[in-house]
């Protein structure tokens, strides 16, 4: 249902054309439980990559996943290997040899991908992780100067095959770093190590690393070298301080904390020999609540009925190369049942797929049509066989389409396997992509073939990529997970809705084309849709990422005989030559047109009908200028293809997530807003952050998030569409990475030097990036479709306030006796509403904030030293205390908790923050012991009285 807004209805038409899949983890891969080996481990390499370092890239990655498939064997003892791996190579990697056609595959699908470098990342191999502890992460990447300057990375890095276990086990089982990182406030790179003694409390300066045995080396300034400094306000090292162990040999875990350390191959556990700490702020012991590493992988799937396996195994993995198809073909399987003939859904369909046909397949894509609806030959048929299509035979494909008529019944696996019988006589095996469109649930005359369950085998063994529009509200439950099953997408139809929703369900399809260089993906830059309005004028901003090949798209449907188009690029003046003029008469069907290059500005487009047009849906779209890149943006959930599962005393949580970047860049201070829209009723907006509080992971790397918690209540399942609209202005920066580009070379912390950057412990910007301004600029991207279970029964209070992950203690003041203690509030759902209440626990001793009830002191307004209150806030409103230092004692170190309640009385706690009340002189903040300083006192008092004494000899001597 649109949102209205003023006199007429409006909402956001999906963008198709950078249409991700939205599985967290893409089906390639696969492990055996008899074998312990993975299989099918799918790398692709960006096409932005020029085919002159293909055989560098190609034989230095083998041998990085060689090793790390020896190191995995080592650090699971024996559970788990890489026994093949599929490498997809660009298009233009045309020289290269030994090549297969891959059969599906694309570059999104990888677990690992070859990129250019990264400007916040640098070469470093880094790991997308949008979840929490235990959930699979996006993506590994790396870039291609890793592989090219492959002799120098295990310098900077360590030992290669533990680099990829590192990374391996945060894609895979959701594990997280054990290293700190220099000056972050919530993962700093040390920590004071609490010990008490019979005095009492004794603080001790320790590097943040998770290790066995306590790690040697030396501390260093990263940025001018020589001792490190102090921050006073933290009482720690500042952030140019790093940690390099260089030890003990004894030292062999934890791989996540020292990857760089040679030796240093196993996961921490609760054993002797690798024992976890779970007191020391990582970000692991954040995200997992202290549990070790190995505790939260041996909780993962592939870990059922684990034991130690022998040691001795050949875990060299087989590699195939590929290389896409020029094009993939396509089979549309549509339901021509009776009920297609309600609520204009035929008319709807015939619609969109003659536009599909007509505007979106290009020359030589192979496209075959099935119709179904009753099990007789006469019912469900191929009505066009696969043919690449072109000028000569569009024309025929289409009045083929149009010629066809509703009735019958709904017999879902007939069609499906008339959908693979077509690519079986287009003499394809296997691969090929199915696009499967339904209104309603199994019911068939007669079959021996049966429903969607019954054929899901074949289609897996076929390897054909299913994408499943559902039409209308009763289409079959079972379609979202026949998607699931064959790395496909769903897609949600509502009824009495204009074109745009199937229009851009046909061409999400289209995102399993081979990719094509960032530099020529296209983004969408105005997408709307009106409905019943006779006029209307929307402005367009064309900014500087865009403006090249410009394609203006107008759907309308409307009993109005006459309909002007006006396309003003003069600056809405209406003026002159630079006006494209149309007049629609058609009533229903597409105006297109194409203009090379639009300068960057304001334009708009006005539309004026002679009566009452039903729908108008706009869609420009347009590619970046020569030698720039594009602003692009794409949207998922935390689901992947399952259903949101409400039930029980833990309902499911549900995290929407955008991504923003130019090129590698990530664009952080956007306004990303989700729109969640069911069958009949309005759009919910949801105002998605980028601010590290949960559900997103880390603040300004470009990906937003927040929960949704708005469903339908006291409703069956119930199938939702996911849009997500991204605006910037001159407030919206382009993070372009350090200022030194030599300071990107990595975000393992080692050996110190002007190439190391840590990153990103909580956050990606830092004080030395370099951010630019977008100016104004508007993306759109769909997210597909939601599926959420039964909503009976559950109450007005499903979940507690979400959980708080960024308190920070700091900004100590020693001179006026306060520090100040912040966090962002939660709300009382998740971080929607206002909590109840919340109260601020501290203690000494770090064991009495265990536990859901405190056994500690709490923070009262006496503690407080500022103009502030106790009192909740609204959800991601940022809570700022300053705290009286003489309400506790000097020299002691204190730990922090929140607890925030909702009016139900559910809780949650956040992370765990100490501090250590000291005062870090300057002297000590140059590193000099107190006798070192009264020396150089001394020192320099005698020092004056010589120069004194000479200079009164001076002028006794020669009369001055």
């Amino acid at each position: 249902r649109p949102v209205t807004m003023s006199h007429r209805r409006v909402f956001f038409l999906f963008c198709f054309l950078s249409f991700q899949p939205w599985s967290s983890l893409s089906d390639s891969v696969t492990y055996s439980p008899i074998s312990h080996s993975y299989s099918d481990l799918l790398v692709s390499i960006s096409p932005d990559l020029p085919s002159s370092d293909s055989a560098a890239i190609i034989d230095n990655l083998k041998d990085w996943i060689t090793q790390g498939s020896k190191v995995l064997y080592q650090s699971t003892n024996g559970w788990a290997y890489i026994n093949s791996v599929k490498i997809l190579l660009p298009s233009s990697w045309d020289k290269v040899e030994n090549v297969q056609q891959a059969l599906h595959e694309v570059y999104e699908d990888a677990e690992i991908r070859v990129e250019s470098e990264s400007p916040v990342y640098g070469n470093s191999p880094f790991t997308v992780q949008t979840g929490g502890c235990g959930d699979p992460g996006e993506y590994i990447q790396t870039s291609s100067q890793f592989f090219t300057q492959y002799n120098t990375s295990g310098t900077d890095f360590g030992p290669l095959g533990q680099v990829f276990v590192h990374e391996w086990a945060k894609l895979r089982y959701g594990v997280f770093e054990e290293y700190g990182y220099p000056g972050d406030p919530l993962y700093p790179m040390f920590y004071y190590k609490q010990v008490w003694t019979t005095n009492g409390q004794s603080n001790q300066l320790k590097p943040n690393f998770c290790t066995n045995v306590e790690p040697v080396g030396y501390q260093a300034d990263q940025a001018v070298g020589g001792p490190c400094t102090y921050n006073a306000k933290t009482g720690l090292p500042d952030e140019n301080c790093i940690f390099v162990a260089t030890g003990p040999t004894d030292l062999t875990s934890s791989i996540m904390g020292l990857p760089y350390l040679p030796g240093n191959v196993k996961f921490c556990d609760e054993t002797e020999n690798y024992i976890h700490n779970p007191d020391i702020p990582t970000k692991h012991n954040a995200k997992c609540e202290g549990r070790s590493v190995f505790n939260v992988i041996s909780q993962h799937p592939d870990f059922a009925n684990y034991t130690s396996q022998p040691q001795e195994k050949d875990t060299r993995p087989q590699f195939t190369l590929l290389r896409p198809a020029a094009s993939q073909a396509y089979v549309m399987v549509l339901d021509y049942s009776g009920s297609m003939g309600n609520e204009k859904r035929v008319e709807r369909l015939e619609q969109a797929v003659k536009r599909f046909l007509e505007f979106n397949i290009e020359n030589g894509v192979p496209v075959g049509i099935v119709r179904f609806s009753n099990a007789a030959p006469t019912f469900t048929y191929i009505v066009q066989e696969i043919v690449p299509v072109d000028d000569t035979n569009r024309q025929e494909i289409i009045d083929k389409t149009l010629a066809l008529s509703v009735d019958g019944g709904t017999c879902l696996g007939d069609g499906l396997v008339k959908g693979l019988e077509a690519f079986t006589n287009y003499n394809m095996s296997k691969g090929g992509v199915m696009i499967f469109l339904t209104d309603g649930d199994y019911a068939c005359d007669s079959t021996n073939i049966g429903n969607i369950d019954n054929v899901i085998g074949d289609i897996v063994a076929q390897e054909v990529r299913v994408v499943t529009i559902a039409f209308g509200p009763s289409a079959d439950k079972n379609i979202e997970n026949l998607a699931a099953q064959t790395g496909g997408n769903a897609f949600f139809v509502p009824d009495k809705t204009g074109p745009s929703d199937i229009n851009n369900a046909l061409t999400g399809s289209l995102a399993y084309q081979p990719s094509v260089s960032t530099a020529e993906k296209e983004v969408n830059l105005l997408q709307k849709t009106f409905t019943n309005m006779q006029a209307t004028t929307e402005p367009l901003i064309i900014d500087e990422f865009s403006g090249r090949d410009v394609v203006f798209n107008i759907d309308i449907d409307s009993s109005a005989t006459s309909i002007n188009i006006e396309i003003d690029l003069t600056g809405d003046t209406y003026s002159g030559d630079d006006v494209i003029r149309h007049e629609f008469t058609e009533q229903v069907g597409v105006f297109t047109q194409s203009i090379a290059n639009i300068s960057s500005g304001s334009y708009s487009i006005k539309i004026t009908g002679n009566s009452v047009i039903n729908f108008v849906s706009m869609l420009v779209k347009s590619k970046a200028p020569v030698n720039n890149l594009p602003i692009t943006t794409k949207c998922w959930t935390s689901l992947g293809g399952q259903d949101l599962n409400l039930s029980g005393p833990e309902p499911q949580k549900l995290a929407i997530m955008a991504q923003v970047f130019q090129g590698q860049n990530p664009v952080i201070g956007a306004d990303v807003r989700a729109y969640v829209e069911s069958d009949g009723n309005e759009p919910v907006e949801v105002i998605l952050k980028d601010e590290g509080m949960e559900p997103d992971g880390i603040k300004s790397d470009g990906i937003y998030s927040r929960y949704f918690t708005d469903f339908l209540t006291n409703v069956g399942e119930t199938r939702y569409t996911l849009t997500c609209q991204v605006v910037g202005n001159e407030n919206s920066m382009i993070n372009q990475g350090s200022q030194d580009p030599t300071a990107r070379s990595r975000s393992l912390p080692s050996i110190p030097s002007p190439k190391t950057p840590s990153c990103c412990g909580s956050t990606a910007v830092k004080e030395d990036s370099v951010l630019v301004s977008t100016g104004n600029f508007s993306r759109s991207h769909p997210g597909g479709l939601i599926s959420v279970g039964p909503t009976t029964n559950l109450g007005n209070n499903v979940y507690p306030p979400g959980k708080i992950t960024d308190l920070q203690i700091g900004n100590m003041d020693f001179l006026n006796g306060i520090f100040d203690l912040s966090f962002t509030s939660p709300g009382e759902d998740l971080d929607k509403g206002i909590i109840s209440s919340y109260q601020i626990f501290y203690s000494i001793n770090r064991t009495l904030l265990s536990g859901s009830t405190p056994e500690s002191d709490q923070i009262s307004l006496e503690h407080l030293a500022c103009n502030c209150t106790l009192d909740p806030v609204p959800a991601m409103d940022i809570v700022l205390l300053t705290l009286d230092m003489t309400k506790f004692e000097a020299e002691q170190q204190y730990f922090f908790l929140v607890q925030a309640t909702d009016l139900g009385k559910k809780n949650s706690s956040s992370n765990l923050a100490g501090i250590y009340l000291t005062n870090r002189n300057a002297l000590e903040d140059l590193g000099l012991t107190w006798g070192i300083a009264i020396a150089i006192v001394i020192g320099s008092m005698f020092a004056t009285f010589l120069v004194a004494g000479a200079v009164i000899w001076h002028k006794k001597q020669y009369n001055w």
